[in-house]
């Protein structure tokens, strides 16, 4: 059975003729239903339960966005934000729990949105931490002008809480940031990410960024740049501009031209990836738990993920997959940590 669901799956976004052997068009607002859909489509009454192949599973907790960034075609596609009944997110995660998962990342489209009556975020997130058998709790990215204090302060005290926070910058210009329509100003920014640091030892910090938006002269872009340069990121999702018809953004004008934008990208990789080396060169003789992904039982290799989102390679006999491994850490080879039991 083959289904096709999510942002493609809505009605004028994909032609009727790319549907040949689809046996299913799920729109955005009932992809939620997909495990309630199998069911039914297999003769079956109960809710089907998500199956992950990773040892971190997903639970999504909300869908759609209402914050309309000049660039982004997601509330069109998506629609108001929704977010899952608590209730039914608990019974999720301790169904995962119980399935063996030691991680659960907590997604959607515009997390920090998350509510569920008088029920925040924060509110889920505390009764997730509570739960028997959890072990981490990661968050998948949050947006300023949402829950961004408390989630820090939450992160702070948590047991649980992944020490990775993935923060959506965008743009180190305020000119800039304005007219991508975004909620806050640089100063802003740098504020939170600052506090974040200092109330969360060892913390990863992730970011967005657009280059060559229009109207993004030298002047922004380097402010970008030493905006990157100020603060201790770990990871860069570096992205260059591109026209998205429905938006505000795909009518502006003051255009990059293409050349510059692939210069700037390429720029903002390559500090990306400096800042990483950095950041993962602290690591080097920690000894850190590490959640085992995959193993290779001839070089006695495992692979998996550090709390702070690296990736490390184990050497050691005996490893399991979906088991947290106390690993020292004895170097960095620009692409894993490297360490043994």
């Amino acid at each position: 059975m083959v289904i096709l669901a999510g942002c493609v799956a809505t009605p004028g976004i994909v032609p009727a003729t790319a549907l040949h052997g689809i046996d299913h068009v799920v729109p955005q607002p009932d992809k939620f239903r997909i495990p309630e859909l199998l069911g039914m489509a297999s003769g079956q009454t109960d809710r089907a339960a998500p199956v992950f192949f990773t040892t971190r599973a997903l639970l999504p907790v909300q869908d759609g966005c209402a914050f309309r960034c000049a660039y982004c075609i997601v509330p069109t596609t998506r629609g108001a934000p929704r977010s899952r009944p608590m209730p039914q997110l608990l019974a999720e995660a301790r169904h995962l729990v119980h399935q063996g998962f030691k991680e659960i990342v907590i997604t959607g489209t515009n997390v920090g949105t998350y509510r569920d009556e008088h029920h925040t975020l924060i509110d889920l997130l505390m009764v997730l931490d509570d739960l028997p058998g959890i072990e981490r709790i990661r968050i998948s990215s949050i947006e300023l002008s949402t829950v961004e204090k408390p989630l820090i302060e939450w992160m702070s005290r948590s047991d649980h809480a992944c020490r990775y926070i993935h923060l959506p910058l965008q743009s180190g210009d305020n000119r800039m940031l304005a007219r991508m329509r975004r909620r806050y100003t640089v100063e802003q920014y740098r504020a939170i990410a600052e506090t974040a640091l200092s109330a969360i030892p060892g913390l990863g910090l992730g970011t967005d960024l657009i280059t060559g938006f229009p109207g993004e002269d030298e002047v922004a872009f380097q402010a970008t740049c030493g905006l990157i340069d100020a603060l201790p990121f770990s990871n860069l999702h570096v992205f260059p501009f591109s026209q998205r018809p429905g938006t505000v953004a795909g009518d502006l004008d003051n255009r990059v031209p293409q050349a510059t934008i692939r210069d700037r990208t390429r720029h903002l990789i390559e500090c990306g990836q400096t800042k990483r080396n950095t950041f993962a060169h602290q690591h080097v003789g920690q000894c850190l738990p590490v959640l085992i992904e995959s193993v290779d039982t001839v070089p006695d290799t495992s692979e998996g993920w550090t709390d702070t989102y690296l990736p490390v390679k184990v050497h050691g006999k005996g490893l399991s997959r979906n088991q947290i491994v106390k690993t020292c850490i004895d170097q960095w080879d620009g692409n894993h940590l490297l360490g043994h039991p």
